[in-house]
């Protein structure tokens, strides 16, 4: 079975496959543009709004070592991404893996194990 990928241009890019086909049973139709300005699929008026990575991830565990918050999902094939909000700037950082979320979690007062390399969403989900 082949991994879904997360990324919202190559959804948009499956769907339009899906469309050229002839799926159209099996799957809504939804119109995207993309901004480059932004680099976002955007929806067209009318439609629904681009997949995320949190459509597709269930929250599974939080942990808080005291300068961050941890919260870390897992998808239907197991794997994983952390989302961490630093405590004193309330700002998030991300990163993500293969396998299941128990390869980085600890426990709830610990951050994830290894050295993740953290970045923005787009940076993470691109």
């Amino acid at each position: 079975m082949a991994m879904p990928n997360t990324s919202e241009k190559s959804n948009a890019l499956d769907r339009e496959e899906n469309i050229t086909r002839g799926n159209l049973s099996a799957k809504r139709v939804v119109n995207y543009t993309y901004d480059a300005g932004t680099d976002t699929l955007l929806p067209v008026s009318g439609t629904s709004t681009p997949p995320k990575a949190s459509d597709e991830y269930g929250i599974q565990a939080i942990s808080d070592d005291g300068t961050y918050k941890y919260f870390f999902f897992e998808n239907d094939s197991t794997n994983y991404f952390v989302m961490r909000k630093n405590l004193t700037t309330k700002v998030f950082s991300y990163t993500a893996g293969t396998g299941s979320y128990t390869t980085v979690y600890q426990s709830a007062i610990l951050g994830p194990s290894g050295s993740p390399t953290w970045g923005t969403r787009g940076a993470t989900f691109s």
